[in-house]
């Protein structure tokens, strides 16, 4: 059975195709110093930002990579990347044993091996990062080859106006006395040529204080804003799709974009997240249909295909499958990926000691 998706587009939505160094104010590359830590025992079907939004209250969070594949005991890992780590093995002890999502209990640790980490020692203290150059290079496997779902993640929150990526509980703990970075700054990852831009050179500058960068809620609402905006009364804003749930929205004047910006009781059922737009840097986001088949009939309930699709992203629209169906041998299921490369894969099935292909 394949996996696959239509090309990424959803009906009445215009989709990003595939994936773009995206750039913003000093993101030419991550200012601050970095460390990497090797995390594992993430959740199946979890994205770089969710575990970015989990993490940042350890520390300032400059880049997620998750990989696809799963480790030789079948747990799914990454590495997370934090600025100005001042005591790594108190960070790793305050990390390990938490849970994403109620799912295993995370395991941390430094990444020996990254560039990044040179000149930290992780004894009982992490040390200073030196001033050597960042990796821009992706991940190696290991016959050499470059992984190529790499993703980028800005540090974005549910609570919209705090000061997003720097950490609410152990802040002060990692924190040097030099202080944190803007949160601005992304860990890019890219395969192939890379491309200088120069740090004066952000696009849409004349839309900072009057537009807000929104994260919807479910699917429903990205694809219906624009009425529920006029049935409430709002008017004089426009909406662009920024990729993934995100929308931007475009306000005529200074007055309406902070009333609206304000009005937490109005928007906090339709976002997860609204910022002001500041020219950061957005993590990369679509949306993709997937079709599984090859699922026995006798097994082929809603639960059952959610559950292989969410091992390929994040669900926005499950599975609706019903006996009246023409067609019972597919089913298919709207994901939200952090990467372009297209959906394909298998899973197995086992069932009264029975295990299926699909």
């Amino acid at each position: 059975m394949n996996v696959g998706d239509d090309g990424g587009s959803w009906k009445d939505v215009p989709i990003k195709k595939g994936f773009k160094n995206i750039g913003g104010v000093g993101d030419k590359y991550n200012k601050g110093n970095i460390t990497k830590v090797f995390i594992t025992n993430l959740p199946p079907g979890c994205n770089p930002w969710d575990v970015a939004e989990f993490v940042k209250v350890f520390g300032e969070v400059s880049g997620v990579y998750i990989e696809r594949k799963a480790d030789k005991e079948g747990r799914k890992f990454g590495f997370v990347s934090f600025n100005n780590v001042v005591d790594v093995k108190e960070m790793e002890r305050a990390i390990n044993g938490t849970k994403i999502g109620g799912g295993s209990k995370l395991q941390v640790n430094l990444a020996r091996y990254a560039k990044e980490n040179q000149g930290i020692n992780d004894g009982n203290n992490g040390g200073a990062v030196g001033n050597g150059k960042k990796i821009h290079n992706p991940p190696q496997n290991n016959k050499g080859k470059s992984h190529q779902n790499h993703s980028q993640v800005h540090n974005t929150g549910i609570n919209s106006f705090s000061n997003l990526g720097k950490g609410k509980l152990f802040s002060d703990l990692f924190k040097n006395e030099a202080g944190m970075p803007d949160s601005n700054s992304c860990l890019v990852t890219e395969v192939g040529p890379v491309i200088e831009i120069a740090d004066e050179k952000v696009a849409f500058k004349d839309l900072i204080g009057r537009a807000l960068v929104g994260r919807c809620k479910d699917l429903s609402i990205l694809r219906n804003l624009n009425s529920i905006l006029a049935d409430t009364g709002i008017a004089g804003v426009s909406l662009s799709y920024l990729g993934g749930l995100s929308l931007l929205l475009k306000f005529e004047d200074d007055d309406s974009y902070v009333k609206f910006m304000l009005d937490h009781q109005t928007w906090k059922d339709w976002f997860f997240s609204l910022d002001p737009w500041n020219c950061q840097s957005l993590p990369f986001e679509r949306l993709a249909w997937v079709k599984i088949q090859g699922v026995p009939m006798h097994l082929a309930d809603n639960d059952v295909l959610n559950n292989i699709a969410k091992h390929f992203g994040k669900i926005v629209r499950g599975s609706q499958l019903e006996a009246g169906d023409c067609n019972l041998s597919v089913s298919w299921i709207g994901l939200l990926v952090g990467d372009g490369n297209r959906i394909h894969g298998h899973v197995t099935l086992r069932w009264k000691n029975k295990q299926f292909h699909v």
